[in-house]
């Protein structure tokens, strides 16, 4: 018999593209998960993923599985939600990655809440393909993320994941900045442009590591030796005040520590990397509250990016 649950791991397989941190995701070990892999290919009667592939790759029966499953998963998920009782108050559920909870909401929901009032705005940290899942799956009224200016981090997802321009709003802007703790001169001790210089990078299931991928390919090359990984941002900035290497941090979250000194710049400012802050929405209608939201972004961002980040924070759109 087919379990839902074994759709779910193959969806975050094909988002990680690693057993471990699929893993991680699924909240089980490697094992298990890697067991439950092989109990859906039985079911399907067929190879799913090519495990000699580096990193993993899905086989084609495992793609045609992965798009009917996340159909399937997104239609069960909208009729779960319209059967679950509805809140006594009106509520708009959000989904967006951790780093905003720290960079952008404490300014913005408060703007946003004045502006809708009577409106509970509820808010779950999911990574970017999670975070869109949940929005298809009906499971979230909106989706807010970070991605490029091009949008080229989309094409790592699904296509029935991927949002049209129409269904986006830019809210605000951030950036990546190569940083690095000082060394007792004040020169960063990591940085571009050696011969190799030692880096911290983002997990491979985080979408700022794919943005910054695609960031890379358009560099001079670059020598860097990864000497460790985190999905936050957070957690790099620690490592990073540690000494440790140099690591892309966000613009918005590093201010306290570039005033200070203890982070400085690891690289010229052609290796920055720009991200916008955007709003998504699914095609199909919303709540009524959902809409007026919906409505307020657009009229905040009328077609046009909010202006440049100032050195002092994030420009909200709502600002």
């Amino acid at each position: 018999m087919l379990k839902t649950v074994w759709l779910e791991d193959l969806l975050a397989l094909a988002q990680t593209r690693n057993f471990a941190r699929a893993a991680e995701l699924r909240h089980v070990t490697q094992p298990g998960l890697s067991r439950r892999i092989q109990s859906l290919e039985a079911w399907a009667q067929a190879p799913l993923v090519d495990r000699e592939a580096q990193p993993l790759r899905l086989t084609p029966a495992g793609e045609m599985l992965l798009e009917v499953a996340t159909e399937v998963l997104s239609r069960l998920g909208a009729l779960r939600q319209r059967l679950r009782p509805q809140p006594s108050r009106p509520q708009v559920r959000i989904a967006a990655p951790h780093l905003l909870s720290i960079s952008f909401f404490p300014r913005w929901l408060p703007q946003m809440r004045q502006r809708v009032e009577g409106v509970e705005l509820a808010v779950q940290s999911l990574n970017l393909q999670t975070g869109l899942a949940a929005l298809a799956a009906g499971e979230a009224d909106l989706a807010i993320c970070l991605l490029d200016p091009a949008r080229d981090t989309l094409r790592r997802l699904p296509a029935e994941l991927r949002p049209t321009p129409s269904l986006q709003r830019v809210l605000g802007r951030d950036r990546l900045l190569p940083l690095s703790a000082p060394a007792a001169s004040g020169v960063p001790q990591h940085r571009l442009g050696g011969a190799s210089a030692a880096m911290l990078d983002y997990t491979e299931d985080c979408s700022l590591q794919w943005t910054l991928a695609l960031a890379r390919a358009g560099w001079p090359l670059q020598r860097l030796d990864c000497r460790g990984r985190n999905q936050f941002s957070d957690g790099l900035r620690l490592m990073a005040l540690g000494g440790l290497g140099l690591a892309w941090l966000p613009e918005s979250t590093t201010l306290a520590e570039r005033a200070q000194g203890l982070l400085v710049p690891a690289g010229p400012a052609r290796f920055n990397v720009e991200l916008e802050i955007v709003a998504v929405r699914p095609p199909r209608p919303l709540s009524p509250w959902a809409e007026r939201l919906w409505q307020l972004l657009a009229e905040a961002t009328p077609g046009t990016a909010v202006p440049p980040p100032t050195n002092q924070a994030v420009e909200l759109a709502a600002a």
